[in-house]
């Protein structure tokens, strides 16, 4: 699951140069904050973990450090998903294509109109 999530960052920061003009950079900004987060949190815990195992052998209290770490990594990543999804319904709620000329207004299709 390593490559997914090092292909995230690139697409976020291309989502953040590419979003509707109309949609704050905020949260993509936060969405890409998370992510960086659950890399370096996972990059160090398995760093201490793998210390932990050369010196002490397979210890209980090195398994469970590296679990609790585990539960931190998911709730960055359950964090970002839920974040998309909001970002996403913005979107689809106001029928906005992305980089519209209209700097993200709503067109209104309607035939009097």
């Amino acid at each position: 699951m390593v490559f997914p999530g090092l292909l995230e960052i690139p697409l976020t920061v291309a989502l953040l140069m590419l979003r509707p003009r109309a949609r704050p950079g905020w949260p993509v900004v936060l969405a890409l904050a998370l992510n960086l987060a659950r890399f370096g949190l996972t990059a160090a815990s398995h760093i201490r973990f793998r210390g932990q195992l050369g010196a002490n052998g397979m210890a209980p209290g090195s398994l469970e450090s590296l679990m609790s770490a585990d539960h931190l990594t998911q709730g960055f990543s359950i964090a970002r998903a839920v974040l998309y999804l909001w970002m996403m319904s913005l979107v689809v709620g106001a029928g906005d294509p992305v980089g519209s000329p209209a700097g993200g207004a709503a067109v209104d299709r309607r035939a009097g109109a």
